[in-house]
């Protein structure tokens, strides 16, 4: 009479087969590939030129303000500009310390940037980021 039970081959076989059906999770802070989202806003009387370029920087004030990630964006057209920027979540570990910053260029000049610091934790990298500039001071026309 024949044996019903598999053969020790047949059970790894399904066991392998079974580990390779394991779940997976796929949300971003799980995957390392990050991107943070904003808009930058600018004052309400100021229209940028066709020349002016944003730039927003994810910086590591641990070390020495080493850009973490950054997007540029010219000819940003009219406020609130939007913003996204590449970046691995593993940056955001301690000791890191990652602060967002954003500047405005235009006429070959620093223009307008952002004032307040705005800290950049695992914690609150999912929710968009507000960024206000304001003009330097001497920075006019």
């Amino acid at each position: 009479m024949k044996s019903l039970l598999p053969s020790p081959l047949l059970l790894l076989a399904g066991l392998l087969a079974l580990a390779g059906c394991q779940y997976v999770d796929t949300t971003p802070m799980a995957t390392g590939d990050q991107v943070l989202k904003g808009a930058i806003t600018c004052p309400p009387d100021l229209t940028l030129p066709a020349d002016a370029s944003v730039t927003v920087w994810l910086l590591d004030t641990a070390n020495n303000n080493i850009p973490v990630g950054t997007q540029t964006i010219r000819h940003p057209g009219v406020s609130p500009i939007p913003f996204e920027i590449d970046y691995t979540a593993s940056d955001l570990e301690v000791p890191h310390r990652v602060r967002i910053e954003a500047r405005i260029e235009y006429g070959g000049k620093l223009r307008l940037m952002s004032g307040h610091t705005h800290q950049v934790t695992s914690a609150n990298a999912r929710q968009p980021f507000a960024l206000t500039v304001s003009e330097l001071s001497g920075a006019g026309p």
